[in-house]
């Protein structure tokens, strides 16, 4: 236990000398940014370190290169609540196939009412926005230590009576060794392109992601360590680390996350120190598993996040 403690201060101790990175010059520029948000508790509570590990059901929709190891079916669901009255929900199913593994999701948020106002400031009502994702998955194992895979999306967003479809493609790889202790993950996120935007003269990029993972379980502690260095088109690098806790295996699971994540400069707002911090924890009772996930986003708020599966059905 007392190495763990020591690892937690580890964490909070790189967040404080670190802070949080300058904003990007490109942040913002590109389509449908809830794309890149972390899917499922487990890899929020993380800090988003979870291309190079993504063990979990809904692991597949961060590297689709995962799914090739699965060998038993497995539904599982996630919602999240989120600052501004914002909330996002994930339905997901996947199933082994004689040498191929097959998935599907569904990725939706609704961003709630927002007040409509005219050039002067004056209120005419309310308006809403959603973004829905659909995705296939494939992957399969090139052998015991080895799975690729790959995911296209189809991409709706909605503002009012403002309407984009866009077309978008996963593909990742997942390598494991070390009897299965070390895993090292890559993944290119979000390669495709908008059909119409929201306007007929505009059109905006994808999301393109690039991310480099892994994770080992550390010898002489009850851990498995995650690590992951991300470029996105529209964000600068960034560093993920996370740690979870196996030491009450395979019933309970204790988590904690940090990422560099983007702030405003010289924001000294009292709860600014959370921004970039995660944690969460599961629960595993026979077939079927709860995880909660919390990030900090400083003065934007929270994030919470809840998963549930049930797996060999």
């Amino acid at each position: 236990m007392r190495k763990l403690l020591l690892l937690y201060s580890f964490l909070l101790i790189l967040h404080g000398f670190t802070g949080a990175a300058g904003i990007f010059d490109n942040a913002g520029t590109s389509a449908y940014p809830f794309l890149k948000l972390d899917i499922g508790a487990r890899a929020a509570s993380l800090g988003g370190a979870y291309s190079g590990y993504a063990n979990s059901p809904e692991g597949f929709a961060t590297n689709p290169g995962v799914l090739g190891f699965q060998d038993k079916r497995s539904v599982v669901t996630t919602f999240t609540t989120m600052y501004a009255s914002i909330n996002s929900g994930f339905l997901a199913y996947y199933q082994p196939l004689s040498l191929w593994r097959i998935g599907g999701y569904v990725n939706f948020m609704d961003y709630g009412k927002m007040t409509r106002t005219d050039n002067n400031g004056r209120e005419l009502g309310t308006f809403g926005a959603q973004d829905l994702a659909f995705a296939i998955s494939l992957s399969r194992a090139i052998n015991r230590n080895l799975s690729w895979g790959v995911t296209p999306k189809l991409v709706y967003s909605a503002i009012d009576t403002f309407n984009s479809v866009g077309f978008a493609l996963d593909a990742g790889g997942m390598w494991e060794f070390n009897r299965k202790k070390t895993r090292v993950g890559l993944v290119i996120a979000n390669m495709g392109f908008q059909k119409n935007g929201y306007t007929d003269s505009h059109k905006d990029p994808l999301p393109l992601t690039a991310k480099l993972g892994g994770s080992s379980l550390l010898p002489g502690l009850p851990m498995i360590l995650c690590g992951e260095v991300s470029r996105g088109i529209d964000e600068d690098f960034k560093v993920k680390i996370g740690g979870e806790i196996v030491q009450w295996k395979p019933h309970f699971l204790l988590r904690i996350g940090w990422q560099n994540r983007a702030k405003v400069e010289d924001d000294n707002a009292s709860n600014e120190w959370l921004n970039g911090l995660n944690s969460g924890f599961g629960i595993y009772l026979g077939k079927f598993s709860l995880d909660y996930g919390f990030s900090g986003l400083g003065t934007l708020g929270n994030i919470h996040r809840f998963t549930l599966s049930y797996t060999d059905f």
